[in-house]
């Protein structure tokens, strides 16, 4: 059985998803399995400018970021005919030169265009086609809201319903626990002194995000010389890298503030955290929930399109705050890792009971179902 994971380069959330479902197929013995990170962008070359131009937003304005997926949403591009005609021949290309019997889809934008080529080419029967969305509660990116897959996985009944009013049969739609690895638990992997601080002091990890929004240097800057210490992740951001890393260094910060680039084991990080500083992707979010660490949200240029039913359900279930003015950011931050406060939200988490659901989305496309 030969399986391809289709995602998208736009955010990170697309390729954690797709990492988290190809290591669970190889955990349950399917290892013909092979990724295309960047399928959106390789259908078009306008797609890749898009995507590139969508990262640029959201690295430097949010609010932008956010009229550019609202924009999105009201056109729906990737349902025109213009859109299918520029996609339509690395359709045939890719699937004439790869025999696949599954393709899973875990990006939104490319289903529609998928699902049309595989009836009009006759390989509906011989191709199981199945889409994992990757934002858990409505609004959702509406790539993802289109009839035609064999199955659907969602997280929650506000998306199913988004899908049923779009036509799509209820019988195909799976709502499932949101697909998060298998590396990502509570259980500690390393210890504060490993990195440089101290174990018996509070921790606030701030990630700024894959792509590295440039106004977290002004969080950093509100709390660093507060008594606790600071892991600060700068994703892909090297000129915010370099920036945290001399304000640290010129104000002999060295000793509570840690200072990084992008990393593959955020997982490590998280466990050693009291209290994490993110916007609210629903890869990060339900990371940061598997492992039972309060969050603070940032929503200072407001949150994405697809992102604010995350923010809402974080708030409704009293696991976290929102950040909307950098200024109050000391005040919460002290407030949320009080220890009071800490088993406060803790047991908030706890009482969610969440589990992923890699490991059954996976059974179900492999059984056919």
């Amino acid at each position: 059985m030969s399986i391809a994971i289709l995602a998208a380069k736009t955010g990170n959330g697309h390729i954690s998803v797709m990492n988290s479902l190809e290591n669970e197929f190889k955990m349950q013995g399917y290892n013909d399995v092979i990724c295309f990170p960047d399928f959106y962008e390789k259908m078009q070359v306008s797609n890749r400018i898009l995507s590139d131009f969508y990262n640029c937003l959201v690295r430097n304005s949010p609010k932008l970021g956010n009229q550019y997926c609202e924009f999105s949403a009201l056109t729906r591009s990737d349902s025109t005919e213009d859109f299918y005609n520029g996609v339509k021949n690395y359709l045939e290309e890719f699937f004439s030169t790869n025999d696949f019997d599954i393709v899973v889809s875990v990006s939104h934008s490319i289903n529609n265009a998928i699902s049309r080529f595989l009836d009009e080419s006759g390989l509906r029967k011989k191709i199981k086609f199945y889409v994992v969305i990757t934002d858990p509660y409505a609004p959702v990116a509406v790539g993802y809201i289109t009839p035609g897959a064999d199955k659907y996985f969602c997280a929650s009944d506000s998306v199913k319903e988004l899908l049923i009013r779009s036509k799509v049969d209820e019988k195909d739609i799976v709502k499932i626990g949101y697909p998060i690895h298998n590396k990502f638990t509570k259980n500690r992997s390393i210890t504060p002194s490993e990195i440089g601080l101290k174990d018996d002091k509070k921790t606030i990890l701030i990630n700024s995000g894959s792509n590295g929004t440039n106004y977290y240097f002004d969080i950093l800057k509100e709390i660093a010389e507060e008594d606790n210490q600071i892991i600060f992740i700068s994703g892909n951001n090297t000129i915010l890298y370099n920036k945290c890393k001399k304000y640290v260094q010129k104000n002999n910060l060295d000793h509570k503030c840690v200072i990084l680039q992008y990393v593959n084991n955020i997982q490590d990080y998280y466990s050693i955290s009291d209290l994490v500083i993110t916007k609210v992707g629903a890869n990060t979010f339900f990371e940061i929930l598997q492992m039972q660490v309060p969050v603070l949200i940032d929503s200072l240029e407001g949150v994405i399109y697809q992102e604010k039913g995350i923010k809402n359900y974080a708030v409704q279930n009293n696991i976290g705050k929102v950040l909307t003015d950098v200024s109050e950011v000391k005040q919460l931050t002290n407030e949320m890792i009080d220890e009071e406060n800490q088993i406060y939200y803790k047991k908030n988490i706890q009482a969610i009971k969440y589990i992923s659901g890699t490991s059954e989305i996976v059974k179900y496309i492999a059984g056919g179902e």
